[in-house]
């Protein structure tokens, strides 16, 4: 068998099963994973290791244990528990980039090994269905379910639109500048309006229906933060409103349409995620520290504020408080 066991990581350590039909691994991004040598490499199962890189891994029989340097606990799992066929196996997207269509049938992700393509996951087979070409590697993703589109910002600074019920026309939306790197994405809620931000620049354009593909126009409005920071997340209204989230932790409402900057409470630390609701009257921001704050966008302010604290016990303990 000459197939190569693509990981993500560094593998620390490896084992065979107890009749060499299986092998384990694990590797620096803390994953445990079980391989199929007798089914030229499939991947049956990802573990839940200790938290940390797993750094030893030990069989006896159909037991396998593992250990982390960097941990004070082990853990030991039965492998015939992981031969049976799954009806879902999980996705291995670990860079945090995933995008959804379908009513959640099919997720996106950078590939495995290779960014500079999109995988397609099937989630009912939980198996790649295919993958995109990008030629570029991913930074940002969105689906626009209605018109049944999909962006992908690369660190050229382009946009690659795939239709979902195509692969021949592929549009492009090119950057402001050469050569800058998207940072983040945003699709309004009716998928009408679609952010696009860089370091300090944002575009806005407009989505409308066509024939045999959706219409992309613009930008419509395009502002610059004039701000040393730089933007770590955004989010765009139906009306050209913008919510952006800077790595400093400042937090902003811009009004394209009257060239207008409303500052909101600045977070202590980078905003990691800006979220509108569907009827675009509140906005959700969370960061770093974490603290999530509720904003009532129309009077600037915010409604709630959540923390959140994680106590070091055997069982992790998550609590959250409004402030």
């Amino acid at each position: 068998m000459a197939n190569d066991l693509e990981h993500e990581d560094v593998v620390e350590t490896a084992v065979f099963g107890a009749e060499n039909n299986l092998i384990v691994t694990g590797s620096r991004d803390a994953l445990i994973q079980v391989w199929s040598l007798s089914e030229q490499g499939t991947l049956l199962d990802v573990l839940e290791g200790v938290g940390a890189p797993a750094s030893l891994l030990v069989r006896g029989g159909a037991l396998v244990a593992s250990a982390s340097q960097q941990s004070s606990s082990f853990k030991v799992w039965d492998l015939t528990c992981t031969q049976r066929p799954r009806a879902s196996a999980p996705f291995l997207d670990r860079t945090g980039l995933t995008a959804v269509s379908h009513n959640g049938s099919y997720i996106y992700f950078p590939k495995i090994g290779d960014k500079n393509k999109v995988t397609i996951w099937d989630v009912a087979e939980g198996e790649e269905q295919d993958s995109l070409d990008t030629s570029n590697e991913v930074k940002c993703l969105e689906v626009a379910e209605q018109a049944q589109l999909l962006f992908t910002g690369l660190v050229s600074g382009i946009v690659l639109v795939f239709p979902l019920n195509s692969r021949q026309d592929v549009m492009c939306i090119p950057p402001p500048e050469a050569r800058k790197a998207i940072n983040c994405m945003s699709l309004s809620k009716n998928e009408d309006r679609l952010a696009i931000a860089y370091d300090n620049i944002v575009l806005v354009l407009d989505i409308s229906p066509g024939d045999p593909c959706p219409v992309i126009d613009g930008p419509t409005y395009t502002f610059y933060t004039q701000l040393p920071e730089t933007i770590a997340c955004v989010a765009v209204l139906t009306d050209y409103r913008v919510v952006y989230g800077m790595t400093n932790g400042d937090l902003f409402l811009y009004e394209c349409a009257n060239s207008k900057v409303f500052p909101l409470e600045a977070h202590r630390s980078r905003v990691t995620c800006v979220e509108v609701s569907h009827q675009e009257q509140l906005a959700v921001s969370g960061s770093e520290e974490a603290l999530l704050c509720l904003w009532e966008l129309e009077a600037c302010k915010w409604k709630f504020k959540m923390s959140y604290t994680v106590r070091d016990l055997p069982h992790h303990i998550h609590t959250g408080s409004w402030l």
